[in-house]
């Protein structure tokens, strides 16, 4: 008899994949039990998931319980296509092409990845290159990147690129996982984000 694992990721490039590496390393920030997981990367990046991930993970629903499929709305080429209703659309797509119902999630960032980066947290700003999360938050509100109204800048990555390039700073895919695995996220508000942890509470009770 076939032993499944339990979870197979799917993403579009080395940056969700090192986040979702530092979220599972520590099942209980997530409020889930250990798990044993794979991750794999659809060479046609965040248009791939969003166009043929049925198709890409129709040869594993027989080897694993549950499915997630993570990208990036923005650069997906199904842009017109609102968050939710894209999501849908993929769940169902992957139903018909063998998993259970419910078994499987479609998590879409919007705009992309980089939302996840921001929250006021000193780790955040140490991984761009200043000492404390006040100063950044000044310097981003200086320049007209954020504003006192908003919780996260509206245009994620490339803010994260401005002040990377201000600090001569470099960064990797590798800064996404140490993010990952360092700040609290028990108060993320994000809605892709609020889907995967439900998600992963649902199938991995404790």
């Amino acid at each position: 008899m076939t032993v499944l694992k339990d979870l197979l990721l799917l993403v579009a490039d080395a940056d969700i994949e090192q986040t979702m590496r530092g979220l599972l390393a520590n099942p209980s920030r997530l409020g889930i039990r250990s798990i044993d997981w794979d991750i794999r990367r659809h060479p046609e990046r965040d248009p791939g998931c969003a166009r043929h991930s049925a198709a890409f993970l129709r040869l594993f629903c027989k080897q694993y319980r549950h499915a997630l499929v993570v990208f990036d709305h923005e650069g997906s080429g199904r842009e017109s296509e609102g968050r939710e209703q894209l999501e849908g659309s993929l769940e169902e797509e992957l139903v018909h092409n063998g998993w259970r119902p419910g078994s499987v999630r479609a998590i879409v960032l919007e705009p992309e990845i980089e939302a996840w980066v921001w929250s006021p947290s000193v780790h955040v700003a140490n991984v761009l290159g200043w000492t404390d999360w006040e100063g950044l938050e000044r310097w981003l509100l200086s320049r007209g990147l954020l504003t006192d109204t908003q919780s996260k800048p509206p245009r994620p990555k490339e803010t994260m690129h401005a002040v990377l390039r201000d600090r001569r700073r470099p960064f990797s895919a590798s800064s996404f996982r140490r993010l990952a695995e360092r700040v609290s996220h028990r108060h993320c508000s994000d809605p892709s984000f609020s889907k995967l942890r439900s998600s992963l509470q649902e199938w991995f009770r404790p």
